[in-house]
């Protein structure tokens, strides 16, 4: 009985620290100044490119 009280704890926990992680996640770049926006898209940036080197190199190892 202790067990599932324990699991229902961590769940509940576990779903609060996530809408919290999506609550910040949201207002620091959705509804954020320009400069927070554009940090943002140049963290997309950057992402796609280390995604593109490692298509190329993949492709280049084939």
């Amino acid at each position: 009985m202790e067990v599932w009280m324990i699991w229902c704890i961590a769940a509940f926990v576990s779903f609060i620290l996530v809408e919290e992680g999506i609550y910040y996640f949201w207002n620091r770049y959705v509804f954020a100044d320009e400069g927070s926006r554009n940090r943002f898209r140049e963290l997309k940036e950057l992402f796609t490119q280390v995604i593109d080197k490692h298509k190329n190199k993949k492709s280049h190892s084939l």
